[in-house]
């Protein structure tokens, strides 16, 4: 893939699942790298069944690329499937965690801010404050560009986590 024009390119979540092994995820993510894929947010977790994990992963890229991907990784050891979730049919959620400094004389404009984004307050004292934000990776991006960037000190995202809502 071609590292300019990133704006450009589509996003597409894919659910892989794997049996739990020591290095699963470094064979994903290494044969993603090495194919030069663009990697936006990766997230592992356990699932239903205690011997398999369940990744979430977002990448760059356009449909061949996607394909290209899906078949490759269908192919690595310890991995039991992987599918592209179809965006009309995802609910995915992100959590951030941000950090804000010298915010008090914005204060009553910042708490109208984040109780219209339904943010939570984690951590506050007289020269910093936590908030937190559940929703999905636009409605965090859309906070952040909100905000004067002069005053976050640190931004903590979990990456995406995504699961169609329709049966199949």
């Amino acid at each position: 893939m071609d590292n300019k024009n990133h704006e450009k390119l589509n996003e597409q979540t894919f659910s892989i699942t794997t049996l739990k092994s020591s290095n699963v995820v470094a064979r994903i993510t290494g044969l993603v790298t090495r194919r030069q894929f663009l990697i936006k947010s990766i997230s592992v977790g356990d699932s239903m069944d205690e011997n398999i994990l369940r990744l979430t992963l977002v990448i760059k890229g356009d449909q061949r690329e996607f394909d290209q991907l899906q078949k490759q990784v269908g192919k690595l050891l310890d991995v039991i499937d992987i599918s592209p979730i179809d965006e009309s049919h995802k609910i995915e959620r992100e959590i951030a965690l941000i950090k804000f400094q010298n915010f008090r004389n914005r204060q009553s404009g910042l708490l109208r801010l984040i109780n219209s984004y339904n943010g939570n307050i984690i951590n506050s004292n007289p020269d910093t404050m936590v908030v937190e934000l559940i929703g999905t990776g636009k409605k965090i991006d859309d906070f952040i560009d909100s905000l004067s960037k002069n005053n976050i000190t640190d931004i903590a995202r979990t990456g995406v986590v995504a699961i169609n809502h329709t049966a199949f």
